[in-house]
């Protein structure tokens, strides 16, 4: 969670463009959308990074949601 966001209380989301190997790691990401743009890009695009996919025939691309919520106090 980057630390502004947390300081600040606040969430979004990222929309990713996702290019999986077909050994199942991710070997490119890039941002299609962020809201709000730009506080939680690099950390969603570093999420996917170390994501890791089943081994498929060949490499694919796909979009990924990546959502950064607080959790909830009470």
């Amino acid at each position: 969670y980057p630390p502004l966001a947390l300081r600040r209380k606040l969430e979004g989301e990222v929309v990713l463009e996702l290019r999986i190997e077909a050994d199942g790691r991710v070997s490119a990401t890039r941002v299609l959308s962020a809201n709000p743009p730009g506080l939680f890009d690099e950390a969603a695009q570093a999420a996917a990074s170390r994501y890791r996919f089943e081994a498929g025939q060949a490499a694919v691309t796909t979009r990924q949601v990546v959502r950064f919520r607080l959790p909830k106090e009470g």
